[in-house]
């Protein structure tokens, strides 16, 4: 019953998310810059998640070669380099979709979600369906009950006005559907309407000019959100620690290919990290994101020790407690707190940025038109002029 329970309600969080949070609902943000054409951001961003996924690949073949593949997952460098991949990849599809589905022909469209509602609609009538044959067990009577009682009182009240407004009875009082102890919830079935629902979302679409959200797009917009603020935050740590901390005693780069996968994992992230917040993206910081990130870097310093406790294998030198006195939780309070300050001077150059950047478009845009329109009135103010400029001139 616990178990249910949980699950009940992370579900309900987790649609409350999705579906009621302002900034999901408005793809622009994910899918859009303000200076950069969507088509230049689609095709940046799926240049960089190539690249990306390049390195990644290069990066794995050689620990495996050099026998160092099963600690390859353990290094964050490593983990912020796959969620920098995992980014531009949702970014990319998020983009291609947002360009590319609205130049598909509406009929197309309005016929792939009419059958992809209408098989939606046959499973839940078929689950509603099952769910009356069940027996009502003896929790659930006294809800049953209730049911009925107000079903009565409706049908009493029929025909009274409430502030001029008549109320009319349930016709089809077969309709309502016992109670289900699994979903806590009763279910309607309204087999007798005329529209399906396919239409009824077709209908919303033409009067709103809204399409309905389906729980994939929204799942995709929340990654891409959480991947930016993780990203934007972890790349300059990475970038910060390696060449301050580990390069000096690393001895330097070997051969080439390490020169380059050192240099695309420890330097390039962060220009890719500028070039997105910069240029590219819109998506602004949540502040009560914080927990989040701090609960990533909980998670990772949990699999730091336990790769210590399991085998003896410190990931970085300065995890070792013989820095620090012995005391593992001064290491750990410094990674949180350098990534606290990280996410606070994001936090800030956002709120700059979604201030600064929307007048700068629009005065680029204003200077823009005013340059057409001169453009448009310059030959027939010279020809105007020309004019003038013969009209002979009294004395």
């Amino acid at each position: 019953m616990v178990v249910r329970r949980v699950y009940g309600w992370a579900k309900q969080q987790t649609h409350c998310f999705l579906f009621h949070t302002p900034v999901l609902q408005d793809d622009s943000l994910f899918t859009t810059s303000w200076f950069v054409p969507q088509p230049l951001v689609c095709a940046a961003r799926t240049v960089i998640f190539a690249y990306c996924l390049g390195v990644l690949v290069t990066n794995l073949a050689i620990n495996v070669v050099h026998g160092a593949g099963w600690n390859w997952a353990a290094y964050f460098t490593t983990l912020t380099y796959v969620g920098i991949t995992m980014y531009f990849g949702v970014a990319a599809y998020n983009t291609a979709v947002a360009l590319l589905v609205p130049r598909i022909p509406a009929s197309w469209r309005q016929r792939l979600r009419m059958n992809r509602l209408q098989e939606g609609e046959t499973e839940l009538v078929a689950t509603s369906a099952a769910v009356a044959a069940e027996p009502v067990r003896e929790g659930e009577k006294g809800r049953v009950e209730a049911v009925d009682e107000m079903e009565e009182e409706i049908d009493a009240m029929a025909g009274e006005e409430i502030d001029g407004v008549e109320i009319d009875a349930i016709d089809n009082a077969n309709e309502i559907v016992e109670v289900s102890s699994r979903a806590s919830s009763i279910i309607y079935v309204d087999a007798s309407r005329s529209k399906t629902m396919a239409e009824d979302h077709m209908e919303y679409e033409r009067r709103t000019g809204v399409a309905q959200r389906s729980t994939a797009h929204q799942a995709a917009l929340a990654a891409q959100w959480i991947l930016y603020e993780s990203f934007t935050c972890f790349a300059p740590l990475v970038t910060i620690v390696y060449w301050a901390l580990l390069y000096p005693t690393s001895g330097g780069f070997a051969v080439l290919a390490d020169v380059w996968m050192g240099v695309s994992m420890h330097a390039v992230n962060s220009v890719l990290m500028a070039v997105e917040v910069l240029a590219l993206s819109r998506i602004p910081y949540a502040l009560t994101h914080l927990s989040v990130l701090l609960t990533f870097m909980t998670l990772y310093l949990g699999l730091t020790y336990f790769m210590v406790a399991v085998y003896g294998f410190y990931v970085y030198p300065f995890f070792e407690a013989r820095y620090f006195g012995g005391y593992i939780a001064i290491v750990c309070l410094l990674v949180v707190d350098i990534v606290a300050i990280i996410w606070v001077v994001m936090v800030l150059f956002h709120y700059w940025r979604d201030r600064a950047y929307p007048r700068w478009a629009a005065a680029l845009k204003m200077r823009r038109n005013t340059g057409e329109q001169q453009t448009l009135q310059g030959p027939a103010t010279i020809e105007a002029s020309e004019t003038v400029g013969c009209l002979p001139v009294e004395k």
